[in-house]
């Protein structure tokens, strides 16, 4: 029966020995912390070693960490809990006093206030949920800037900043904003707009313009290519007039002037179609990009379902 004892408490008590060396492990890293005025980093190390293992030294110790730290209504606090926790006859218990009725002359004080406050609404100071009970009531804080929000069972939602200082004492006043009227009728139906399905929801979709668009850029570009060619070859064919001039007296031409004519006539069928192909082109390519921009109905299927919407395609 003792073996049977010793088995089921044996790892119980080692849990709890591994606990107490790990808080005396953080305890001791705090205490250097603090002799080197690190107290920043001392005080998380506090706070763990008193989670793992609570003790009345690292409470006080947490209280006089806070204290250097400027958090004074954290360290007020934590001296309470040390005088509630050790006997009277402590000797630490003097010193924690002092501190007590020292810190409370300066305490920053919190005092949230609402005039719509109802039972259904939830309190929330720097993330913390607080109850209905909280409301106008002096909280104290730690000097610095404070969050507080409330909400109601209704979605709607109050929220405030406000930077206390030490000594000083600021209210916060949360009311909820009007809720949005109610439409008595349904909007004017709009018949250039198309009606959705309520299971379903529009998509927008910018892809259909898109060949389009690079359709008609190309096809304008060829138009003023063709018509760029047209009025090269038509200039070409003015400088060969005045040779055709000189060796075509009275409407004779040698065989200079055979072929200067021949060529010029070559210049000037290539003008021709450049003119026609250029033409042709622009027109083409500006109906292509009017297409392109006009606003027109699409079947877009989205991830959950297929719907009819207007959307511009360019």
């Amino acid at each position: 029966m003792l073996a049977l004892v010793f088995v089921l408490t044996s790892p119980v008590a080692g849990a709890q020995d591994a606990r107490e060396s790990f808080a005396d492990g953080l305890f001791r890293a705090a205490r250097f912390d603090m002799r080197s005025g690190n107290y920043a980093m001392a005080c998380p190390k506090l706070e763990e070693s008193y989670r793992l293992a609570p003790a009345s030294g690292t409470l006080l110790n947490l209280a006089v960490c806070h204290e250097k730290l400027g958090h004074d209504s954290t360290a007020w606090t934590y001296y309470v809990r040390f005088v509630e926790t050790v006997s009277p006859d402590d000797e630490r218990v003097r010193f924690a006093r002092q501190q007590v009725d020292a810190l409370a002359q300066h305490l920053p004080r919190l005092r949230i206030l609402s005039r719509q406050a109802s039972s259904d609404a939830v309190l929330y100071l720097d993330g913390v949920q607080l109850r209905a009970a909280s409301i106008g009531v002096d909280i104290p804080v730690d000097a610095g800037e404070h969050h507080a929000e409330m909400v109601w069972s209704d979605g709607r939602r109050a929220r405030a900043t406000v930077e206390v200082k030490r000594d000083q004492r600021e209210d916060i006043y949360l009311d909820a904003p009007l809720a949005p009227p109610v439409a008595n009728r349904s909007p004017p139906l709009n018949h250039n707009q198309p009606i959705f399905h309520p299971r379903f929801r529009p998509v927008v979709s910018r892809r259909h313009g898109r060949p389009l668009r690079t359709a008609g850029l190309v096809t304008s570009g060829i138009g003023v290519l063709g018509l760029v060619s047209a009025a090269i070859f038509s200039a070409v064919a003015l400088t060969k007039r005045p040779i055709v001039s000189l060796h075509c007296p009275r409407g004779f031409c040698d065989d200079e002037g055979l072929r200067v004519a021949g060529e010029a006539r070559m210049m000037l069928r290539a003008a021709d179609v450049g003119l026609v192909t250029g033409a042709t082109g622009l027109l083409t390519g500006g109906v292509l990009l009017f297409d392109a921009w006009k606003p027109s109905p699409q079947l877009l299927r989205s991830e959950t379902a297929c719907v009819a919407t207007f959307s511009k395609s360019f």
